[in-house]
């Protein structure tokens, strides 16, 4: 199953993009804030390829400790 099957709304499904292509989105400079890193449901794979950026760019990251 793809993930735009799930989306019923055409125009939305459009949006969908690989955790590379949305971390593409951030731009240099630019500060982000995030939540820790959870177990269940949380969307890792954005974070992570972020986090590849961080290394290589000029990007800064801000996120809160997973709860315990």
């Amino acid at each position: 199953m793809n993930i735009t099957d799930r989306i019923e709304n055409r125009e939305l499904q459009k949006l969908v993009r690989t955790p590379e292509e949305a971390a593409a989105l951030i731009k240099p400079g630019m500060t982000i804030g995030t939540s820790g890193f959870t177990s269940a449901g949380y969307p890792k794979a954005v974070p992570l390829a972020l986090a590849e950026r961080i290394k290589k760019e000029n990007l800064k990251s801000i996120y809160g400790p997973a709860p315990r």
